[in-house]
């Protein structure tokens, strides 16, 4: 068995895509869900024209909650976050 405790949740990302908070400052959203970040890959690309010339810009990275608040705290120029529940919870 092994205990949940301690253990880091992975969170999911594309620099790429960001969202306007309601201050109008860009958020970053952070999935917990893999496949749900390239759902979003996929419907940005879409949106975007998907001509194939960028496609390298929306690749998704992997942070652990540690890393994300580390950013948050020592980075000044990054965006805020948004945390995504999984479309499975909100169901």
């Amino acid at each position: 068995d092994v205990s949940p405790v301690g253990q880091q949740v992975p969170l999911f990302s594309c620099m790429a895509i960001t969202q306007e908070g309601r201050d109008g400052k860009p958020l970053l959203p952070l999935f917990f869900v893999k496949q749900e970040v390239q759902d979003a890959i996929d419907e940005a690309l879409e949106i975007d024209g998907d001509d194939g010339d960028n496609k390298e810009e929306f690749v998704f990275t992997v942070l652990s909650l540690q890393r994300a608040v580390q950013l948050l705290a020592t980075v000044p120029e990054s965006p805020a976050f948004n945390f995504l529940p999984p479309q499975k919870s909100i169901k």
